[in-house]
Parts: C-alpha cells; sequence; structure tokens
C-alpha cells in the first residue's frame, strides 16, 4: 500500500505540473513579451511545404508537452496499482525520464517544474523501491 501511496502521489505532482503548464500555454500575455510574441507572430517562413511562424512552433511545442505531461501522469497513477515486472521496468523508466527531465527544466527554464519533476521522480523511486517482491512462476525451464 505504501508503494502505490507513494507512486499515485508523484502522479498527483505531475498533474499540478500540467495543470501549470496549461496556464502558461492558454495564459495572459504579460506585457513585457507581447512584442516579442508579435515579432515571433509577424515574421513566416517556409517549412516542409508550409508557412509557419517561430510562434506556431512554440504553441504546438506547449500543447505536445501538456500531452506529454499529462501521458506520464496517466502512466504513474494506473502503474502505480499494479505489481508485476512490467510495470516495475515501466516506473524505472519513468523515474530515470523524469529526473532527465528535472535537469533540463532546471537549465532552460525555472526551478518550480522542475522540482516537481525531481519531486515526483524521487517518490515514484521510492514506491519502486518498497514494492513487495514478485512472485516467481515454480515452473523452472530447461
Amino acid at each position: 500500500m505504501k508503494s502505490r501511496l507513494f507512486i499515485r502521489i508523484g502522479a498527483i505532482l505531475m498533474l499540478l505540473h500540467v495543470v501549470g503548464h496549461s496556464m502558461g500555454v492558454f495564459g495572459k500575455l504579460d506585457p513585457v513579451t507581447a512584442p516579442v510574441l508579435h515579432l515571433m507572430q509577424s515574421v513566416s517562413f517556409p517549412f516542409m511545404g508550409r508557412s509557419c511562424t517561430l510562434a506556431s512552433f512554440f504553441t504546438g511545442y506547449g500543447l505536445i508537452m501538456l500531452l506529454t505531461l499529462l501521458l506520464i501522469s496517466i502512466l504513474l497513477w494506473l502503474l502505480g496499482g499494479e505489481n508485476s515486472r512490467l510495470s516495475s521496468r515501466l516506473l524505472g523508466l519513468l523515474t530515470g525520464f523524469l529526473v532527465i527531465m528535472a535537469v533540463l527544466e532546471y537549465i532552460y527554464f525555472f526551478p518550480l517544474p522542475a522540482i516537481l519533476s525531481f519531486l515526483a521522480a524521487v517518490l515514484t523511486g521510492i514506491g519502486l523501491y518498497l514494492r513487495p517482491p514478485i512472485p516467481t512462476s515454480g515452473s523452472a525451464r530447461g
């Protein structure tokens, strides 16, 4: 039970990350950044057969990141209730992914998202460590 609780708290932290990120994507423009955004929208260039702007790239990346963060939180929630070899491997992979994501967020953005990702990684790692051993099958392969 403790293992599931740690992993699901990590999932909730990642869901808070989704909420914060969506406020950044869909939020009100800061008067300081509005001129920069206007310039990003005013210059278009051809890219893979269509006309694009840097603003459209950033909007697209923001939406893709929202979906990715939501997927991570759903996976953490669902895998927290499972106790199998596959779920343990996937949780280990997600823990490493969250650590790398926290480092990149700290370097390129600001500390709050990095703290949420890092805490989710630590809680997932603790939950993974506290998992009961997975029973092995009785038949031996020869």
